[in-house]
């Protein structure tokens, strides 16, 4: 799943031509469930890296714990 976005918003242009990319269609299959369980894996592994996290950060990851969804969130 990360490299299917990732080039998506990394990249604007083609990688070679240096054309504009097309990946509308593919960006709008993005949905807000998949950008929280990103921040949620990007955070933890921060976390785990410096044992330390922004404040924002502990509130994202206790609010996205807290989902009484969580546990069909985390089917990725």
């Amino acid at each position: 799943m990360q490299r299917k976005y990732w080039n998506a918003f990394k990249h604007a242009l083609e990688r070679h031509g240096g054309d504009e990319r097309d990946d509308d269609e593919l960006l709008s299959s993005f949905t807000d469930e998949q950008n929280d369980v990103a921040l949620f894996i990007g955070w933890y592994d921060y976390a785990q890296a410096t044992k330390m996290m922004p404040v924002g950060a502990q509130v994202h990851q206790i609010w996205w714990i807290a989902l009484p969804q969580c546990s069909n969130a985390r089917k990725w």
